[in-house]
C-alpha cells in the first residue's frame, strides 16, 4: 500500500462557502438585503447552508478518494 496522502480534489471548506454566499447575496439582492452582522437570520441561513456544502464536500473527497487503488484507506472497497 502506498503511504496515506489526504488529497483535497474540491478544495472547499465552511469558510469559503459562506464568503461566496455573501458575496452572491450582495451582488444580486443588494437592494432587498444588506444586513450581514453576524447575528442577522440572513447570516444564519448562510452559515447554514455553507455547513451543507461543507459536509458535501468532504464526502466528495472522500469517496473519490476511495476510487484509486494506490490511496485506499480500507481493504473493503476494493472489489477484486
Amino acid at each position: 500500500m502506498a503511504e496515506y496522502r489526504d488529497i483535497k480534489y474540491v478544495a472547499r471548506e465552511f469558510s469559503d462557502y459562506r464568503q461566496e454566499l455573501i458575496e452572491f447575496a450582495k451582488n444580486y439582492f443588494p437592494d432587498s438585503y444588506n444586513d450581514f452582522s453576524p447575528t442577522s437570520p440572513g447570516i444564519m441561513f448562510i452559515e447554514m447552508a455553507a455547513y451543507v456544502g461543507d459536509v458535501l464536500s468532504f464526502y466528495q473527497d472522500t469517496q473519490l478518494q476511495e476510487t484509486f487503488y494506490s490511496m485506499l484507506r480500507t481493504q473493503e472497497t476494493f472489489i477484486t
